[in-house]
């Protein structure tokens, strides 16, 4: 793309800093640290044992799963098969081969809307591109309401001519317009992860800018939440034992990831 609308979003204004500085990012971004680093060790089995239960509780509540999933036998039921395609897709080496290599980058979305649909029996968009996330941070971002209500209102959609898919389907032949649904979804979520590796590829001013504030929040986080000891949650507790470098800490979050983190936190509130 010619021009980057990211680019065109202030990320020093007044009001924007004001809003990435609420002390809600620090609880979010340790719970984020502590999910990444616990599903890429192979060892972990998001299913089975002490660690999933734990890694289960932080995501539902970190991803809001199934409106925090756990209160109804339903939302359990719902939960439970998300974590089984996840296990799937984590410990399956054919669905990296097939579908995480180059020249197929949207189809893995595509796969993954089609395994979390019959959960439900709803195109999980959301869902769908947050566990693409835990399985490729590198390239793929979530997407969420708060996400695409930032890049309505700062005009990146207009910019790019796309627009979100509607979440209506024709009545007419079901089966037929789901598969129309997930197919404008995978090619929406297409444009906005091009949007993303594209703003991330460029040596700009403003890539700078949001890379150099994403490290001063790491570096306050570090300092007054991390290594808090009166910050007790189990999930913290784990993440300083295992990785209590700092630089391993801030490895763990991907250029990718921080453009989603700054856009959803500068959300109103």
């Amino acid at each position: 793309m010619q021009n980057n609308p990211l680019c065109e979003i202030d990320i020093l204004d007044e009001k924007i800093q004001e809003k990435i500085q609420r002390d809600d990012l620090k609880d979010g971004l340790g719970k984020y640290i502590y999910l990444i680093n616990e599903f890429c060790d192979k060892e972990m089995n998001v299913l089975e044992g002490e660690r999933s239960v734990q890694f289960q509780e932080v995501y539902i509540d970190f991803f809001q799963l199934f409106d925090r999933g756990l209160s109804t036998e339903k939302q359990k039921e719902s939960c439970l098969k998300y974590f089984e395609v996840m296990q799937d897709l984590k410990t399956n080496p054919k669905f990296a081969q097939k579908y995480m290599g180059d020249g197929c980058e949207n189809t893995a979305f595509k796969m993954v809307l089609q395994r979390l649909y019959p959960i439900q029996e709803k195109v999980e968009k959301s869902f769908s591109s947050k566990l693409l996330s835990m399985i490729n941070p590198v390239d793929r971002p979530p997407w969420d309401s708060v996400v695409k209500g930032n890049l309505k209102k700062f005009g990146i959609l207009e910019a790019l001519g796309i627009k979100v898919p509607p979440d209506t389907l024709d009545k007419d032949d079901k089966d037929r317009n789901v598969a129309k649904k997930i197919c404008a979804w995978d090619t929406f979520y297409t444009k906005i992860c091009e949007l993303y590796k594209d703003f991330v590829n460029r040596k700009t001013e403003a890539r700078k800018n949001w890379m150099n504030l994403f490290d001063e929040i790491f570096d306050e986080w570090y300092k007054d939440y991390f290594l808090n000891e009166t910050n007790d949650a189990k999930w913290l507790v784990w993440l300083r034992k295992k990785y209590f470098a700092k630089q391993d800490l801030r490895r763990s979050i991907t250029d990718v990831k921080i453009i989603d983190l700054i856009l959803w936190q500068i959300r109103e509130k």
